[in-house]
């Protein structure tokens, strides 16, 4: 038989994690990534895209698999 991992739950809230505990505060230039996007990134992404990134919260499986654009950060 194989042995089985163990998983520690400890501190860990029932109903998941609580993101908007800590939120997060963007800095434009503190990413070292920041400057690899192109300067024409924002109008390269699909409209979609765009407005998944413009809205206050992603629709459920509509999130889209790109980088935000810095102008919606």
């Amino acid at each position: 038989m194989a042995p089985q991992a163990t998983v520690s739950m400890a501190g860990a809230s029932p109903a998941g994690p609580d993101f908007g505990a800590k939120p997060g505060v963007y800095r434009p230039g503190t990413s070292p990534y920041d400057s690899l996007l192109p300067q024409d990134y924002m109008n390269k992404l699909s409209e979609e895209a765009r407005e998944a990134f413009k809205a206050d919260r992603f629709t459920w499986g509509k999130v889209p698999d790109f980088v935000p654009p810095l102008e919606l950060r």
